[in-house]
């Protein structure tokens, strides 16, 4: 019961200090043409193994990354971010194949099954990293792709390193500009089981 209600508890004050952060438009930055290059490396592996499919976005924010892909790009775009704020931004992008939901990535189950599932700069805020790629690999259809987009930190190498020590990797990209680095990989579902 207490493990439980600080769980609740947990979660709210992240959503609360997300939702600080983008009322305050600490994450605006994210819009700026500095960013198009990594966009542009999601948006290539999506059009290489996902185009005119369904898509979750996991932490997508103000919807940014949708926004930025050519028409005809997917048949269904759900992005899914814990704060409220960024989902009521991204609400302005809902058509009938777009919709965004505000829910937390470590606890949320689709509906359905996705084609590619996206985490762009989200999986390593979620406590279990490793632990939330595999949950989320049983919403892929048989045959679809998990893309990771992860800036480069030395926490996060560790954290690629560690995914890399464990499933195996079918497409990086690295794009770079003067904010830093980012690895855009991709993962087929079914390299997402422990290697033996």
């Amino acid at each position: 019961m207490i493990l439980k209600f600080l769980k609740k508890s947990l979660a709210g004050r992240r959503r609360s200090d997300w939702n600080d952060q983008y009322r305050k438009g600490m994450w605006d930055y994210l819009n700026d043409d500095l960013e198009a290059q990594r966009y542009d490396a999601i948006i290539q592996a999506v059009q290489a193994y996902g185009r005119n499919g369904y898509i979750l976005e996991v932490g997508c924010g103000e919807g940014i990354l949708q926004s930025r892909m050519p028409p005809g790009s997917y048949s269904s775009y759900l992005g899914i971010d814990i704060s409220e704020v960024a989902i009521k931004k991204a609400g302005r992008l809902c058509d009938q194949t777009t919709q965004y939901v505000r829910a937390d990535m470590e606890t949320y189950i689709p509906k359905s099954r996705f084609d590619v599932i996206i985490f762009n700069e989200s999986l390593y805020y979620a406590r279990e990293p490793v632990k939330l790629l595999v949950q989320y690999a049983h919403f892929l259809k048989q045959g679809g792709h998990m893309i990771l987009s992860i800036y480069d930190t030395e926490e996060n190498r560790r954290l690629l390193n560690s995914i890399g020590m464990n499933y195996s990797i079918r497409e990086q990209q690295v794009s770079t500009n003067q904010r830093g680095s980012w690895y855009c990989q991709v993962y087929l579902k079914g390299s997402i089981l422990p290697k033996a």
